[in-house]
């Protein structure tokens, strides 16, 4: 952080953003030179992601599935920060987003109705966010808020990364359809299943089942 930061914030002053401040460092991952900061672009309140190399992939797929549900899903579209451009500097890759002052939230009744109708529009339009959890939930104006899509899938996804340990391999649960898919599979992820929410009566709800290094 020490070594990129005086990098980073020249770069950004150059594309026009200023008052940047660094926010939620408890949550930083050096090892990934992933870090968190506040700034103002055209007059308006931005937060500003950036990432080191290893997350190139993320940085292009959030950028590629953010386009997606904006051009697919008016109900996501409206339920996620605008992604407003991202940039590359040498090994670093940067997301701008509007800003929003976003809240750790709690599984109430009703952000467990938006959860099931987050999973619906997935489903309706091939989305898996892959990375499904209270923490990529937020609230914002009373507003249940779904962000990180950066390994998520969708039909354009050129990318994927599997996550093959105990919090994301659900395999007593697999659906009727991965096991007529996979049935002898050693991975199966759907959102629902790691989020705990029943969706048992979507029977089309979008679910990754693997065996080795095949994955459908």
């Amino acid at each position: 952080y020490l070594k990129n930061r005086k990098i980073i914030y020249s770069f950004l002053w150059e594309k026009r953003i200023t008052n940047i401040k660094p926010v939620h460092k408890e949550i930083w991952k050096l090892w990934y030179n992933t870090s968190y900061y506040i700034g103002k672009y055209n007059g308006k309140s931005i937060f500003i992601k950036v990432m080191g190399n290893l997350l190139k992939d993320c940085f292009d797929n959030e950028i590629l599935v953010n386009k997606y549900i904006d051009d697919n899903s008016k109900w996501l579209k409206n339920r996620k920060p605008e992604l407003l451009f991202g940039l590359n500097l040498d090994n670093l890759y940067i997301l701008v987003y509007e800003n929003i002052d976003m809240k750790d939230i709690k599984l109430s009744q009703s952000v467990e109705n938006d959860i099931k109708i987050a999973m619906e529009e997935f489903s309706r339009i091939g989305i898996l966010h892959t990375d499904f959890g209270l923490t990529n939930i937020a609230s914002f104006e009373n507003k249940t808020l779904f962000i990180d899509y950066g390994t998520s899938l969708c039909p354009d996804s050129n990318m994927i990364r599997i996550r093959n340990d105990a919090n994301y391999n659900h395999l007593s649960k697999l659906s009727k359809e991965a096991r007529e898919i996979c049935n002898d599979a050693d991975f199966y992820y759907d959102d629902a299943t790691h989020i705990d929410v029943d969706m048992s009566e979507n029977d089309n709800i979008n679910f990754l089942v693997g065996k080795d290094d095949c994955y459908y």
